[in-house]
This record gives structure tokens, sequence and C-alpha cells, in this order.
């Protein structure tokens, strides 16, 4: 191995194995595009989070929630949830 494929390997960001997991059933629910599989999957992002804050990836998994929410249309009624399900939900 040369020495500047050493460093770049030095330099690879660990992963948190579990934070993966929750990550990639998300994405798997995701793909499915139901009211109920949608939510699972902001479920699993959020996991995510907590397993690895810094976990990017389950931020853009959360921007996809709200992206296939929009494309198929499936609202939730914002005025009737809490300040604490916002906040969740954010």
């Amino acid at each position: 191995m040369t020495p500047e494929e050493e460093a770049r390997l030095a330099r690879a960001r660990r992963v948190n194995p579990e934070a993966y997991e929750a990550y990639l059933k998300g994405r798997f629910h995701w793909y499915k595009l139901t009211p109920a599989d949608l939510d699972t999957a902001l479920q699993y992002f959020q996991l995510t989070l907590e397993k690895d804050p810094s976990y990017a990836l389950a931020q853009v998994g959360i921007g996809f929630f709200w992206a296939g929410r929009a494309f198929k249309s499936y609202f939730i009624e914002l005025e009737r949830l809490s300040h604490d399900e916002l906040d969740r939900l954010a």
C-alpha cells in the first residue's frame, strides 16, 4: 500500500454499525412510499441520529421523508401537532 493510500484510509470516518443499519432500514421503508412506510422511515432516520448525531445521511433521509410525503400528497395536518411533535419531526 502506498503512503498516500495509507493516509487516506487513516482519515476515513468510522461508521457506527447500528446507525448504518438504522439508516438502511429507513431507506428500505422510504422506497415503498406508502404513508405508513414513510412514517417508519422517519423513525429509522431519527434512530440513526440518536445512534450517531453526525450521520449526515440521516438528515438527508429526513429530507427524503418530506419529499416523499409531498410527492405522494401525504401531508400531515401540522396545526394539530403539539410543539414536541413538531420538534421531533424537524
